[in-house]
This record gives structure tokens, sequence and C-alpha cells, in this order.
């Protein structure tokens, strides 16, 4: 898609059973990209975390607009004028027929893409998420909403779907210590030279 090694941000919609319709980024009329947006559907992350000079991250929160009943994606730790959040743009509830009034699944996705000739690039950092916190690449502070706003603090166990377990898995889910709150880690790399085990 890119024709290249950088690791990027980006953005997938797709309705009904995810076959009709759909694309990457802005590669068709669906996400609307707005003023000001301090990162944009395939921009190149840099600089990138490092086992020797620390981690680095991006937050980012998706919620429905009440006004508009559209769903609005703001990212926070850049810092910004709402709420201490950044607009970066937001999917038109035009888009959607199953998203008028909430959402019932949230995903949490580490991807690669490549030609089936090619040897499989890495996912995160390349390491397996038995590393941890020793470098495992991870989404942290993973939490949903309540239909009220307020953070869903019910417990709940996600599950974890893993498409090429020999050269890529996930770990299993771990509390952060704040109600809602939790992160996993994931990634790898193939060919693995060790069977991977979370």
């Amino acid at each position: 898609m890119y024709k290249d090694y950088n690791l990027r941000f980006f953005t997938y919609w797709t309705a009904g059973d995810g076959t009709k319709r759909g694309c990457y980024n802005l590669d068709c009329p669906g996400f609307v990209l707005a003023d000001g947006a301090n990162i944009h559907p395939g921009h190149s992350l840099w600089p990138l975390s490092d086992i020797n000079l620390g981690m680095r991250y991006i937050t980012l929160r998706i919620k429905k607009d009440e006004a508009t009943g559209d769903w609005s994606l703001y990212r926070e730790d850049k810092g910004g004028p709402i709420g201490g959040m950044t607009l970066v743009g937001w999917w038109p509830k035009t888009l959607f027929n199953g998203l008028v009034d909430s959402g019932n699944e949230i995903e949490w996705t580490g991807s690669v893409f490549y030609p089936s000739d090619e040897t499989p690039p890495t996912m995160g950092s390349q390491l397996f998420p038995k590393m941890l916190e020793g470098g495992a690449a991870h989404f942290y502070d993973c939490y949903g909403f309540t239909t009220t706003g307020s953070i869903y603090e019910y417990d709940y166990q996600p599950y974890p779907v893993v498409t090429k377990p020999e050269c890529y898995n996930v770990s299993l889910w771990y509390d952060t210590g704040k109600p809602g709150y939790k992160h996993f880690f994931y990634g790898g790399r193939c060919p693995d030279p060790e069977p991977p085990s979370v």
C-alpha cells in the first residue's frame, strides 16, 4: 500500500458484514479529516520506541458525537483545545447502519500486510508478547464508554484472534489497576526461531 517499511497510523472503515464497502485512510469518501488535525490516516509515525531509549506512544479516543451522531476520532497525547484532545476527524453516521445509537464491540488490532511471495514483516517491536515490559509492543489503558459517557468499569474478558500463530501472537489481558482499564502485549516475527508462547 505504501511501498515502504515505515510504521504508520491507518484507519479502515466498513459497513454491514465487512464485505460490502469501505476503504483505508482517505482512499474513498468516508472518513472526514478535521482542520488542524495533528495526525492523519496514513501518517508515518516517528520516532519509534526503542528498548534502550524509551517508549513512544500515541493516545487515541473514538466517541460518538451526541449532537451530530457522527463517530469522532481524537488524539490525546499531544494535547489540544477539546478537553485536552485534538479532533483528528470523523466517520459520518450515514456510513453505518448499526452504529446509530451505540457500538457493541471494540477491537484493538495489530496487522501486517505483504505479498504472498515475500517474507512476512515483523509486527510491533518484533519481540513476542512473552517479553511483556521487556520490549514487546502493547496497547495500554484500553477501555470503553457506556452510553452515558462514563468509563465502562464492569469486568470483561476480551478474546484474542491470531491468524498466523507461527509468526505472531498476543498476550492475556492485564489489569492496570484503574477501573475499566486493561492492557495487552502483541507482536512477533517470521520465520520464528523459537515457538512463541504467552
